[in-house]
């Protein structure tokens, strides 16, 4: 348990739980650039989706730490980025660490999303969020495991929070580790409420076969904050298993920043248990005679 109140030690030794810098200092985009351009050549095995939209203060650090994937991955990777319309020095970023910026126009995590998952090439795709770190190795395994079984229709890492702001780490730590129980609770009937997009990894042609992160009978426009990926991960179901990859070289870690928009840790962790509560408290019923 003491683990879970203590950054790995990548993390620590690498720097990426201090603050993204929106200008980042010229040697350490040139290093980054030089990560990806050594990246092995040739027709992608696995695809990384990568959208963003006005996320400045985050995305260089996630652009390190996946450009340092490269050295340990066997196969080939292509890293697909879509900037979602931001107005800030988002893109001017991705393209000084090398990256081909796609643009989504229409402002909404699904679409954007969609557009990277329609230009990737790889059998699978792995699933990243721009305010978040990733392990040296991260991705291995569950490419490994779906490449291994065929009846794997998605696999998928936890997240752990970095200490931003007024939060610390202990007080995140203990937010996620009281919350595994319920992750366990739900992976009985509703498994895909625990899969986020911002660390999980599917087959492509399984994805595009359900219409993506958009489907195929979408009628009504898509909201700003809806990423497509529980929809996703549900119709996936049909083709196997979910599976979760709870290892330190599987967990992503995230900003914690989400947790201020809903009203803070407290606030989140009361609303968390009582949904939880109300999903699988008996419903009265009313009978009606006539």
């Amino acid at each position: 348990m003491a683990s879970w109140f203590h950054y790995p030690a990548w993390l620590t030794r690498t720097g990426f739980n201090a603050p993204s810098p929106a200008a980042p200092e010229l040697g350490a985009v040139e290093a980054v650039r030089e990560a990806f351009a050594a990246w092995p050549k040739g027709e992608p095995y696995a695809s990384i989706l990568l959208v963003a939209r006005n996320e400045e203060q985050y995305l260089f650090r996630t652009l390190q730490s996946l450009a340092a994937l490269g050295q340990h991955w066997p196969w080939t990777l292509e890293l697909v980025f879509v900037d979602n319309g931001s107005s800030d020095a988002t893109t001017a970023i991705a393209e000084a660490c090398g990256l081909v910026v796609h643009r989504e126009e229409r402002v909404g995590g699904a679409y954007a999303r969609q557009m990277a998952l329609e230009k990737a090439k790889g059998r699978f795709i792995l699933s990243v969020d721009a305010d978040t770190v990733y392990p040296p190795t991260w991705g291995l395994n569950m490419v490994e495991a779906l490449e291994e079984q065929p009846d794997l229709a998605c696999a998928y890492g936890m997240y752990r929070f970095l200490a931003e702001g007024n939060y610390s780490l202990w007080g995140l730590s203990l937010y996620r580790f009281l919350g595994d129980p319920v992750q366990s609770f739900r992976a009985v009937r509703r498994e895909f409420i625990n899969v986020l997009g911002c660390n999980m990894a599917f087959r492509r042609l399984d994805a595009l076969r359900l219409g993506g992160f958009i489907p195929m009978d979408a009628e009504k426009p898509i909201p700003e904050g809806d990423h497509g990926d529980g929809r996703l991960v549900l119709r996936l179901s049909v083709f196997g298993r979910l599976q979760p990859w709870d290892d330190p070289t599987s967990t992503a870690w995230t900003s914690p920043r989400g947790l201020g928009q809903r009203g803070g840790l407290l606030r989140v962790t009361m609303r968390r248990l009582g949904r939880e509560a109300r999903r699988y408290w008996p419903k009265r019923r009313t009978i009606v005679i006539e």
